[in-house]
């Protein structure tokens, strides 16, 4: 969680003894009841964890998507989101992208 800068729920991940084999069958209503209220927190904890079991690399890291975005006049709003939220390109692509800007 902190790796994902996702540290506020820390403290009941481990109240909760959720490690990553349990995290693994996490539901999103499962989350929710952890306290991981918003939307896309709960997608980039789960898309996160899945990713790292996987192995994959992160291909295009958010620094890359934000300035991919600054070249686009209707995009570039959304540069600072992308790296608050900690987006990469393969989130980007998997998610709603509604999400981004919650």
């Amino acid at each position: 969680l902190r790796r994902i800068n996702m540290e506020q729920y820390v403290e009941a991940f481990l109240r909760d003894n959720i490690s990553g084999e349990l995290l693994i069958d996490l539901s999103d209503q499962d989350l929710e009841e952890l306290g991981v209220n918003s939307n896309f927190h709960r997608f980039k904890i789960t898309f996160c964890f899945k990713r790292e079991v996987s192995g994959r690399p992160i291909k295009c890291p958010p620094e890359m998507v934000a300035s991919m975005l600054e070249g686009d006049a209707n995009l570039k709003k959304y540069g600072s989101s992308i790296l608050r939220n900690g987006v990469d390109g393969e989130m980007l692509l998997q998610c709603d992208n509604d999400l981004v800007l919650e």
